[in-house]
């Protein structure tokens, strides 16, 4: 009977928080985690990357709050009302969310701070490593629901640590957001305007146009690698049969690894100077672009299909070269709550565990674009390959009043974004037909794109005296943050003035950027001391350059940006060919 009693009296003397001891840990505990995903994440990504978003802070952050502040009331009011064991339990559940959330969002997820274009944990990430990130997510919640229940005697020095600790958590997301309040332009708005100072943009007039004797075509297709075409080839070569008159070359390398800057090296002819920001060398590439230069003189019109961000900050900078220009132009947001879910399902990606990433689903520039609708004669160009496809639909190509025209059309391609069906509707995440990015599905889209358009030119008769090429602006970069250990070789086909009939041919040479460049002078009839394409001997070794950026976090958690310059000497495809032969500490990311 007294071993009875004294057991009872055990099982009652477990203490538990009182109401008043409850209130500030409650209040931290409800206000981070909502916060810290719903608003200081979107608020970070945007700030941090601001110039590739076409909306303004104020757009979307009002959402954001309102819904931190509601999931946190709700919060709040469960805890409050929770006793003993009970709360000390989601006291532990809720105290092991928020400091993982702080350690995954700052130096578990490598610095996912960009706007993306893929699932976050695809291609860099193994099997070990997710679950490695999985287990730490496991010890430290179930950790701190052990010392909550198991160290009732020193519940007072626990909830003065684990205070100290939300502080530090909660102080550190204050002082990360003052200062990207002050040291960017992050509350600057748009000012109601695509662009401001007066900026210019690409539009989309003449994209369903030809010229009505020479045309030289360039097709970007983001992505492009080498490996994608020979899945293409096998699985559905149905989808080059627009194709005539083309040959393939195997062996073709980009020198730089990322749409910027290799889209707009093979638009401009410029090479990166790493010493200049982002900005700066865009504007430089166009002002001394010698190769647009050159085929104006020769009496092309130019219309240049490429998003801004990756290819320019201001069209203005080509005003002496394409045609295609709009100036300043007023926007509105359309469902402004739904762009604020995206901006949030952005911040998931560097918040969750690895294993969860994917329950966010792809995300990409495109999915905020659907957004923005703008005031002006005709569309902003868009690479989202839904948009073009439309366009290229809607009404049958004509010819414009010009006798010579050169077209750069640059399209999403095979990056891993938006997934449609065979029409280019969207496919919702739940839809049974979305079966996630695969390389014959993206390659079938940009496909159809490209056949609808050749089919077109050779409605038209222009086709036979069109130069056209279609690539990528680089291959299928496998991490940002690991040296590569694989060959980076590009897709490349090329169909030369003069010719209209004729299966794909295979060619071996080894090529890069100077050669395309090459080939598009002389179809605009300019002299070059380059080789073309079909000018360099097939199985003879060259030497060819590719310049990797690369970031990662060095041992003292410091962010450091490397240039890494590669010398491949014969087959690109061999990386035993692949060399480093120079390391350079940018000092900042290219993007800034």
């Amino acid at each position: 009977m007294m071993s009875n009693q004294n057991t009872a009296k055990t099982k009652s003397a477990y203490k538990g928080f009182t109401t008043k001891e409850k209130i500030l840990p409650v209040i931290m505990l409800s206000l981070i985690a909502p916060f810290m995903v719903c608003f200081f994440g979107p608020f970070e990504i945007f700030g941090n990357n601001i110039d590739q978003f076409k909306f303004a802070l104020g757009d979307f952050w009002l959402v954001c709050i309102l819904l931190s502040a509601g999931i946190a009331a709700v919060i709040g009011t469960a805890l409050m009302l929770l006793r003993g064991r009970a709360f000390d339990v989601a006291y532990g559940v809720m105290f092991g969310i928020s400091l993982m959330l702080f350690l995954q969002g700052n130096f578990l997820s490598m610095g996912m701070t960009s706007l993306s274009g893929d699932g976050a944990a695809e291609g860099e990430l193994g099997m070990g490593k997710i679950l490695l990130n999985a287990a730490i997510w496991v010890v430290v919640i179930g950790g701190s629901i052990a010392v909550m229940l198991l160290l009732d005697k020193y519940r007072d020095t626990v909830r003065l640590i684990s205070i100290v600790v939300l502080l530090a958590v909660l102080g550190s997301s204050v002082i990360s957001f003052a200062t990207l309040s002050l040291t960017t332009d992050v509350f600057a708005g748009k000012s109601m305007t695509l662009a401001s100072d007066g900026d210019q943009v690409l539009t989309v007039k003449n994209l369903d146009t030809f010229a009505a004797d020479e045309n030289v075509i360039v097709f970007i297709v983001d992505r492009f690698d080498y490996e994608y075409y020979d899945v293409a080839m096998q699985s559905c070569p149905e989808i080059f049969e627009e194709l005539d008159g083309f040959t393939y070359f195997a062996d073709y390398v980009t020198k730089y690894p990322r749409t910027f800057p290799g889209a707009l090296h093979v638009l401009t002819g410029v090479e990166t100077d790493f010493s200049l920001s982002h900005d700066e060398y865009m504007t430089k590439a166009y002002k001394k672009s010698e190769h647009l230069q050159a085929i104006k003189q020769q009496g092309f019109d130019l219309n240049i299909y490429t998003d801004d961000y990756y290819c320019y900050e201001d069209a203005g900078d080509m005003s002496a070269y394409a045609e295609n220009l709009s100036g300043n132009v007023s926007y509105r947001i359309v469902q402004s709550s739904s762009l604020a879910i995206d901006m949030i399902r952005l911040s998931l990606y560097r918040y969750l565990p690895f294993c969860m990433q994917g329950m966010v689903g792809q995300i990409s520039t495109p999915t905020f674009d659907k957004y923005v609708e703008y005031d002006m004669i005709y569309d902003l160009y868009s690479t989202d390959m839904s948009q073009v496809y439309g366009l290229m639909t809607e009404d049958d190509f004509t010819l414009r009043d010009s006798d010579k025209g050169y077209s750069f059309v640059h399209v999403d391609g095979c990056h891993k974004s938006t997934i449609y069906d065979s029409d280019f509707n969207l496919l919702p995440e739940d839809d049974p037909k979305n079966l996630g990015w695969s390389t014959e599905n993206v390659m079938r889209q940009s496909f159809k794109i490209i056949s609808r358009y050749l089919a077109e030119m050779k409605r038209l008769g222009v086709y036979e005296n069109a130069t056209i090429i279609i690539t990528g602006d680089h291959a299928n970069i496998r991490s940002d943050t690991k040296e590569p250990n694989a060959a980076y070789v590009t897709a490349l086909l090329v169909k030369p003035a003069g010719v209209s009939e004729g299966e794909i041919r295979n060619n071996y040479a080894q090529l890069d950027v100077d050669n395309v460049l090459a080939t598009i002078k002389e179809a605009a009839g300019i002299a070059t001391d380059e080789p073309t394409v079909f000018e360099v001997p097939e199985g003879e070794d060259q030497v060819r350059t590719l310049m990797f950026q690369r970031s990662y976090k060095n041992e003292t958690g410091k962010t450091v940006y490397e240039n890494i310059e590669y010398e491949i000497r014969g087959n690109g495809k061999n990386f035993d060919n692949w060399t480093v032969v120079g390391r350079t500490e940018l000092g900042k990311s290219i993007y800034d």
